[in-house]
């Protein structure tokens, strides 16, 4: 179950993206994506284990303030 991290401040690691979304479920994998210089694109990724905990990650998550900027959170859609 794949949620989606838009609007992630540049200081944000894939470390830090998982430990702050550990306390709604387990987590499977986190990724943060990078550009061919190994540069933020501003979003990520995170596949949990359970729908209901990635269900809860998405409303509690959304609109919080991850560093300095408010993240936007929503299930992923395959492309």
């Amino acid at each position: 179950y794949r949620i989606y991290v838009g609007n992630l401040d540049n200081t944000i690691n894939n470390c830090a993206l998982k430990d702050s979304f550990m306390k709604f479920g387990i987590i499977h994998k986190s990724n943060i994506v990078y550009d061919k210089n190994r540069l933020s694109k501003g979003y990520g990724f995170i596949q949990f284990y359970n729908s209901d905990d990635a269900a809860k990650a998405i409303y509690r998550m959304n609109g919080e303030k991850l560093a300095s900027r408010p993240i936007y959170v929503e299930w992923a859609h395959r492309q």
